[in-house]
């Protein structure tokens, strides 16, 4: 797009990384489910790939990154084997895995919103689809272990973080005139800070409320003195 000025590019070892971690997350619930080998993998590559693929192949109407490039795939393969080998050493760094599960939703939250930019969607598009490849590995991975996708349920800033830092790479990229390489960068940045702040402080959503009940629920009428 020409009103983009410049592109996010971001070194293929640094994706591959991003990747290999949301893996990890996956790994690590077959472990706890007490999946076999072939399970650990599985859920390891829907957590890790399936954002990428639902928004190349699906939205963006392209050969999906994951299939394209074999990097992805031994990344994922690697997540699973190390999570076999060392589950009870992982699961006791949990802060660790924090920043960078953060740093993973915002790399690939921007760089999907950009990739949808390049396809001349229009800026809610980028929005949603860039939400999508952040998060729909996560949730996804919910889903077929049969629990209720936390993403969706109220808890610690995630869905939000991700939103932010897309919402922020669009306007400085659209309508400030940043470079997308800054842009992108800032962006990642206030994903990563909103969500670790939501982990140290315990900030949470909550429950949507329901609105008609307050406005449409007669009140009682007032019973005689």
């Amino acid at each position: 797009m020409d009103f983009l000025i410049g592109q996010f590019e971001l070194p293929l070892i640094f994706q591959v990384c991003a990747v290999f971690l949301l893996a990890i997350t996956g790994a690590i619930v077959a472990m706890e489910r007490k999946y076999d080998f072939a399970g650990v993998f599985m859920l390891a590559f829907i957590t890790g790939a399936s954002g990428a693929i639902i928004r190349d192949g699906v939205f963006l109407d392209r050969l999906p990154v994951m299939v394209e490039q074999w990097p992805y795939l031994a990344a994922i393969l690697l997540a699973a084997i190390i999570t076999l080998l060392f589950f009870g050493y992982i699961k006791k760094i949990t802060p660790i895995f924090v920043v960078v599960d953060a740093l993973g939703l915002g790399i690939f939250g921007i760089i999907s919103a950009q990739l949808a930019l390049f396809a001349n969607l229009n800026v809610l598009a980028a929005v949603f689809i860039g939400l999508i490849g952040a998060v729909s590995g996560g949730i996804l991975r919910d889903i077929f272990t049969k629990n209720d996708p936390l993403l969706l349920k109220p808890g610690q800033y995630y869905i939000t973080a991700a939103l932010a830092g897309i919402i922020l790479f669009i306007v400085l990229c659209l309508y400030a005139g940043m470079p997308a390489q800054w842009a992108a960068l800032i962006g990642i940045a206030v994903t990563l800070v909103i969500r670790l702040l939501s982990y140290i402080f315990n900030w949470q959503t909550g429950p949507a409320i329901n609105v008609s009940k307050k406005i449409f629920t007669p009140k009682e009428p007032l019973k005689p003195q």
